[in-house]
């Protein structure tokens, strides 16, 4: 009777460990999800490298917790409630990293207005990198016919570049490209590279 008693013990302190260890690694990846949608880490493209870790982590929490639930569902016959918690923790943090906010531009204005005129008024030279303006990140900075272009670190790649321009003569001539106001002189702009 004991070494019944004593299993079962060891069993159900395995179980709760179990449990407990695939809540701890949803947490994770929700956190990393959290961080990589929301923009706030980490810098430049390598977000996606970070969105996509935790996306694959919550996989093999899904299929953990799938396995589990189950084997203690058939197996034992029974239900813990700690079978109820992973769910419900995916579910919420999974719509708050699908729902958080990204950055606003409007958020951001003023720290833009005073690196575009820093950039105007001093000349700076084509390819100042790695700047960061409120959860923004600029890859680029450059000066082309009297317009600043701030490169979208985050949302350019392979010959598709896109970012702000302010442009205080009107819309900024691209070539190849399309851009769309925003407020005032600063505009939004996608264009291909042509190498």
């Amino acid at each position: 009777m004991k070494s019944t008693v004593g299993r079962r013990v060891g069993q159900d302190r395995g179980h709760r460990v179990r449990w407990a260890a695939i809540t701890v690694g949803t947490v994770a990846a929700v956190i990393l999800l959290l961080l990589a949608m929301g923009q706030w880490w980490p810098r430049d493209s390598a977000w996606i490298v970070t969105a996509a870790a935790g996306w694959a982590m919550l996989a093999v929490a899904a299929l953990c917790w799938a396995i589990s639930a189950v084997y203690t569902i058939g197996y034992r016959r029974a239900w813990s409630w700690w079978q109820l918690l992973w769910p419900v923790v995916t579910v919420l943090g999974t719509a708050a990293a699908v729902v958080v906010v990204p950055p606003d531009f409007a958020d951001a204005r003023p720290e833009f207005d005073a690196a575009a005129m820093r950039v105007l008024d001093s000349g700076m030279p084509s390819g100042r990198d790695g700047l960061r303006i409120g959860r923004f990140e600029v890859g680029r900075v450059y000066v082309r016919s009297g317009d600043a272009y701030f490169v979208d670190a985050r949302n350019t790649m392979f010959t598709l570049e896109r970012g702000w321009v302010y442009s205080a003569e009107g819309p900024p001539g691209l070539s190849a490209g399309a851009y769309e106001p925003l407020d005032g002189h600063w505009f939004r702009y996608e264009r291909s590279l042509d190498w």
